[in-house]
């Protein structure tokens, strides 16, 4: 293909004080960068909208420059790298653009082998970066058991999606997800997956009959904010086990959190952290166990949706509400995607 001389960037132009607006966002019009000597050219065909995006990590992005929202998977256009041919498929988080100039290596950024009949958009979820962190926490930390139960915080969102999905293929029989938001918990009640779900701060649950909301959990999946931590606490039986994710895909998050160890202790609890960093050699230990459970339809990849590139910004802003049900993925369609 003809490699245009100008692409899109969805960029933040003006710093949010309270929650991220239309107004702190604009689709810009940016020269396609040339490549330096062992670069590449992606055009960006996926993408994925890292938890809680218009909320703090907003207002680390910096200006006018394409934002960090999420990850994303390309072709490669063109390339001044030896290895990676015209042509590749790659997964970076390298800012939400039509293109990317990449180099070789970098956190999160592979060159995909993808496997046959696996559909690409599986490589931002349950081969990507959530279905790394589902992976570690219910088969390192958790070592979760066929017949156990679990709950899942951030239930709504990739990780949470994509840790339903490994953790029932891997023999768990009921899973409760928790949630912070009334759109968070229709999104999650869609997902066949999840047996409950519990939205904090409400009595609401949306439970099967045969389902016991209140006899508790084998083991607990959390992420780095202090309510998800309590939740797991609450839920999780006596001797039971919590595997906390240090990091986000966004990078590392520094949290202070108040757990009562003496209450820790008392019911033999055991918390384990855990940080992507330290896994990311693992991605091809993913797709070895998985792949063939996506091509037969045992894993589904997750719910993905069509957006053209102008409508990421629909996306952005709307995450800040609370009615906001989040895709797994996202396809770019339109112009962005030809």
């Amino acid at each position: 293909m003809i490699v245009p001389e100008h692409g899109l960037a969805v960029q933040l132009v003006s710093r949010p004080e309270g929650p991220l607006a239309r107004e702190h966002l604009a689709v810009v019009e940016t020269p396609v960068p040339r490549l330096a000597p062992g670069w590449v050219l992606v055009r960006n065909l996926f993408v994925t909208l890292d938890p809680h995006p218009a909320a703090s990590p907003a207002r680390r992005w910096p200006l006018y420059t394409a934002v960090g929202a999420g990850s994303l998977v390309g072709e490669v256009v063109a390339s001044r790298s030896a290895d990676v041919p015209h042509g590749s498929l790659i997964a970076h988080r390298g800012g939400w653009s039509t293109y990317s100039a990449l180099p070789r290596g970098g956190y999160a950024t592979r060159v995909l082998e993808p496997a046959a009949g696996v559909p690409i958009d599986a490589y931002l979820t349950v081969l990507g970066l959530p279905g790394l962190a589902a992976h570690v926490a219910l088969t390192r930390v958790l070592q979760v058991g066929r017949g156990e139960s679990l709950f899942i915080a951030g239930a709504a969102d990739p990780v949470g999606s994509a840790t339903a999905r490994i953790a029932r293929m891997l023999g768990a029989s009921r899973i409760v997800g928790g949630v912070s938001s009334p759109g968070g918990a229709r999104r999650a009640a869609q997902d066949p997956y999840f047996d409950a779900v519990f939205e904090r701060g409400t009595d609401r649950f949306g439970a099967s009959e045969a389902f016991d909301a209140y006899a508790g959990v084998d083991a607990a999946f959390v992420g780095t904010a202090q309510p998800d931590l309590s939740d797991a606490l609450t839920w999780v039986r006596d001797l039971g086990r919590v595997a906390w994710l240090h990091d986000t895909p966004q990078g590392s998050v520094e949290a202070t959190v108040s757990v009562d160890l003496s209450m820790v202790h008392r019911r033999g609890i055991r918390i384990e952290g855990f940080g992507l960093q330290h896994h990311l050699h693992r991605f091809k230990e993913i797709e070895a166990q998985y792949a063939d459970e996506l091509r037969t339809g045992v894993l589904d990849p997750g719910r993905i949706a069509d957006v053209d590139f102008h409508g990421l910004i629909d996306v952005l802003v709307a995450a800040a509400r609370s009615d906001f049900q989040p895709a797994d993925a996202y396809r770019l369609t339109g112009e962005s995607a030809s």
